[in-house]
């Protein structure tokens, strides 16, 4: 019991630092290091609250929302993948497409009761992520390849 608790409380732990550190440093700039710390106090204090509360009242939620987060960082993969290469070959807008469709993807698998087994939703959603980012780049190349009409110039 010792070690399931533990076990639990890390992760939250780990959670509800980041969430108070950004709150209190971007979303409220605290200036003075004394409210700051103040403010994070506080923050820690009502997000472990709010996550008892909904911890109580829906179960399944919290660790949806982690599952969630991680498979919507799998969505960022073929943006960075291909933002690492030496010549980048894909363009903004397909990358933030694809991040877009995976994630939409990825919510609806969550959240909408959709039984996929044991396989994760964010491999799932990774799948329509990099068509729809493909095609895109395509629609890209192909209308930054195509000539400009003569009364453009």
């Amino acid at each position: 019991a010792v070690a399931a608790a533990s076990a639990a409380m890390v992760p939250s732990a780990a959670i509800v630092v980041g969430i108070s550190s950004l709150l209190s440093r971007n979303l409220l700039s605290v200036r003075n290091e004394r409210a700051q710390l103040r403010t994070n106090h506080l923050c820690v204090v009502a997000a472990a609250g709010l996550a008892l509360v909904l911890g109580l009242t829906r179960p399944g939620l919290l660790s949806d929302l982690l599952l969630l987060t991680y498979g919507g960082l799998t969505q960022l993969a073929p943006a960075i993948v291909m933002g690492l290469a030496k010549k980048v070959r894909l363009d903004a807008v397909p990358a933030l497409l694809g991040i877009l469709t995976g994630v939409g993807v990825l919510v609806w698998l969550t959240f909408g009761g959709v039984d996929v087994g044991t396989v994760d939703t964010g491999l799932i959603a990774l799948v329509p992520n990099l068509v729809v980012t493909a095609v895109a780049q395509l629609i890209v190349r192909s209308r930054s390849l195509a000539p400009v009409p003569a009364e453009a110039n």
